[in-house]
């Protein structure tokens, strides 16, 4: 009989280090995320204000103010977004992500998210028709289904460089899935 004995008391001792640091690294991540969406929140909707009451004035002048309004709420709201994401990939690592399903109609959703991302493909020179012959309702999280199609969307205009976005939504009813 041949034995061979291995003392692994440093590597168990690295491990155990390594699981305290991520678990640090989480717990700061979602602190952070918290503490920084509070006055990114604040900002957001002291910018909306400014937007409506530059809209209301209508005078030629509050033009540009208008503009940077809308770029800054633009801003914010990405900002936000990114928040939102970081804060989720926190509770996907801990096992702590939980969805909201709730029956949602899958081409309003995306419509939404294409008129509120129009103006951007605008200005980056790209125009964005969906094709969609049909509603797909199903049970989603609403807040999940916009990341995916705020991403998929923002995408497309920061690498389309100008090109015309064609988004087509279909389904596959013998497998019950959709495709966007």
């Amino acid at each position: 009989m041949t034995g061979i004995c291995l003392d692994i008391t440093q590597r168990k001792k690295l491990e155990e280090e390594l699981r305290a640091a991520i678990d640090l690294r989480d717990e700061f991540m979602s602190v952070a995320s918290h503490e920084l969406k509070t006055p990114l929140t604040a900002l957001h909707m002291q910018l909306q204000l400014l937007l409506r009451i530059a809209s209301k004035s209508g005078a030629v002048s509050d033009s540009k103010v208008i503009e940077l309004s809308k770029a800054a709420v633009a801003s914010a709201q990405d900002l936000a977004n990114l928040l939102d994401e970081l804060l989720d990939v926190t509770y996907i690592r801990v096992g702590k992500m939980s969805l909201d399903l709730t029956q949602i109609d899958l081409r309003q959703s995306l419509t939404d998210q294409i008129e509120l991302i129009r103006e951007s493909a605008s200005q980056k020179g790209s125009s964005i028709t969906l094709t969609a012959n049909q509603s797909i309702v199903g049970q989603w999280d609403p807040i999940r289904i916009s990341q995916v199609l705020s991403n998929l969307l923002s995408n497309a205009i920061k690498y389309g460089e100008g090109k015309p976005i064609q988004v087509t939504l279909s389904t596959d009813d013998l497998r019950k899935i959709a495709r966007i």
